[in-house]
């Protein structure tokens, strides 16, 4: 909740005031982000635990969570799946590291998204069979 001024009167906006409570709930940075290019930003514990599994060693909850995004993204990023986004950002960088998270440009989170329903997909098929002609 934005405070428009400190009277609570109507229709009176004090500018410093609101610009001062969008900097400290962290909106005027994600919107630099925004404009940078890279709209989608993920916790690196919070990645690492949604789509470790395209990543045929890791674990869930690696202990090194930054150091376990860089190898699941250098693995994906020469992926047969992620080839036309990589080449849609060649002279530029699809995704970038930050201190605590990754940052996405447009269309990549949405790809690893879809890559990784796919392998929950085909993890289900698996299971279903394996069900099936134990029954």
């Amino acid at each position: 909740c934005i405070i428009p001024n400190l009277e609570k009167s109507t229709g009176k906006l004090v500018a410093e005031l609101v610009l001062e409570q969008l900097a400290c709930n962290g909106v005027l940075e994600g919107i630099k982000i925004a404009r940078r290019g890279f709209p989608n930003r993920v916790a690196y514990a919070e990645f690492v635990q949604r789509y470790y599994l395209l990543h045929p060693t890791l674990k869930r909850n690696d202990p090194q969570p930054k150091d376990a995004t860089k190898k699941l993204m250098d693995h994906v990023k020469g992926s047969k799946d992620m080839e036309g986004l990589m080449k849609q950002y060649a002279k530029t960088f699809a995704f970038q590291y930050g201190e605590t998270k990754i940052f996405f440009r447009h269309g990549v989170l949405a790809k690893l998204e879809e890559m990784r329903e796919s392998k929950l997909g085909a993890m289900v098929v698996t299971i279903q069979a394996a069900a099936r002609g134990w029954l």
